[in-house]
């Protein structure tokens, strides 16, 4: 039996445009850093379950095992850029919790 906890810390995403500077056209055109957009710190939490025996014929030794990843996750998409106006121009995909089943034979 066993599991992880792996942790992201808070991460600068972008920055808010600037009012103050537009060009002619009344568009904003540059960033203004002091005005970061940051995404959230996270967990994920991952396990396994194993079980380690020997098979009756020949003496074949197996073992199976359960992983379990991001058993707190259930899949989203998460903003990786964001517009001046701090609206989410691109995502990627987070995926669900994913389950694992392996039959490991040595011989």
């Amino acid at each position: 039996v066993g599991g992880s906890l792996r942790y992201l810390g808070r991460a600068l995403a972008g920055y808010y445009g600037d009012t103050t500077n537009v060009n002619p056209s009344g568009q904003i055109y540059q960033p203004d850093v002091t005005k970061p957009i940051y995404f959230p710190s996270e967990y994920h939490v991952d396990a396994w379950l194993a079980y380690k025996f020997t098979l009756p014929w020949h003496r074949i030794s197996a073992k199976v095992q359960l992983n379990v990843a991001d058993l707190n996750v259930h899949g989203y998409l998460q903003p990786v850029t964001f517009n001046y106006d701090g609206s989410p121009a691109a995502y990627r995909i987070i995926q669900p919790r994913t389950w694992t089943l392996t039959t490991r034979f040595a011989f």
